[in-house]
Order: C-alpha cells, then structure tokens, then sequence
C-alpha cells in the first residue's frame, strides 16, 4: 500500500512561532498551502483519505479531499506528538530552555539517548512513532484500496522518517512523502 503522508497547512500557532495545542486551526495562509497541495497530488486520485483528529489536520484533509469528494476517515492515533503542558509555549529555544529545560532532547530527533524521555506531562518520542506506526499499520487492514492520503503533524512525521530512513527532515506545512507499507 502506498500512503501520501502530509503534514497540514500552516495554523495560527505556527503562524505565531508556538508549539501548537490540538485545536489550532488553519490561517488564510494555511488553506492556500492545502490547496496547493490539492492541486498537487490531484493526478494521484486518492479514494481515501486517513486525518488526525486535530482542526488543523482534518481542515486540510478536507481541502485536498475537494479534487475528487474523496472521503475522509478520522484515526485518532495520527495526532500530534502530545507534547504536555509545553503545548502553546513560544519554540524560540531560550523561552523553553528556561521555562522547560527537559523538553529539547524530546523534540531533538537524532538524540537516541532520550527516546524514551517523558518529561512535563509529554509522550516519549518512542511512543508518538509506536503509536502513530500502529495507526499506519491499521490503515493497511482496514483499507481496501492501494493507495490513501494521510493528514497529520510535522512532529509525528519527522520521527517516523527519521526512524525509517536515519536521516532527520522537517517537514514544512503541507510537505509530504510517499510511504509504501
């Protein structure tokens, strides 16, 4: 099966330089991106397409849903790497490494020795990639088709490529790769 894994669209706490929580929502630049994007994998003809429950996820599934009324599935386990009570905090390194200094070796993806690291209320980085994995992998059961969409997170994304390939990519809003699994 080959998945079209995208991250949404820019939010208004991207747009504002902080870690998002689960309810931002999509800018005006945001819905461009996705459309852009719709534009771009339209050829593909997804007959599915596999969101994150989170607004800004589901808003641009829906965007890029327009090119053929493609339906769309919600999977709760595609969401965002919970990143606990750091969610809405500024990503400028200074403010968190004062306000949180544990939390940078959970958002740094090369670092192996803090993969299992759980700190302020967030999921270790090796239980985001298990769990977001584990959705992937029922996406494969469930679905009868060969090829489906996947809106989710950049955070999510980066591990999973990361993990598969070795090589660390941020994902910019509505970046995507091609996953066959």
């Amino acid at each position: 099966m080959k998945l079209y894994i995208f991250r949404h669209g820019q939010s208004d706490y991207n747009q504002a330089n902080k870690i998002s929580k689960p309810d931002a929502v999509l800018t005006g630049e945001g819905i461009a991106q996705a459309e852009k994007l719709r534009d771009e994998l339209a050829p593909v003809k997804l007959p599915v397409i596999y969101s994150s429950p989170y607004p800004r996820a589901l808003a641009t599934a829906k965007i890029v849903a327009e090119a053929h009324q493609t339906p769309i599935e919600i999977i709760e386990d595609l969401h965002e790497h919970n990143l606990g009570e750091t969610e809405g905090v500024e990503e400028i390194r200074e403010i968190l490494e004062q306000k949180y200094p544990d939390i940078l070796p959970i958002l740094d993806i090369g670092d192996k020795a803090s993969d299992e690291l759980k700190n302020y209320g967030a999921e270790s980085k090796h239980e985001a990639r298990e769990r977001f994995m584990g959705a992937l992998k029922k996406i494969k059961e469930i679905s009868p088709y060969d090829v489906a969409g996947v809106s989710t997170h950049g955070h999510v994304m980066r591990n999973l490529y990361h993990h598969l390939y070795g090589k660390d990519k941020i994902f910019k809003n509505c970046d995507y790769f091609i996953l066959d699994i």
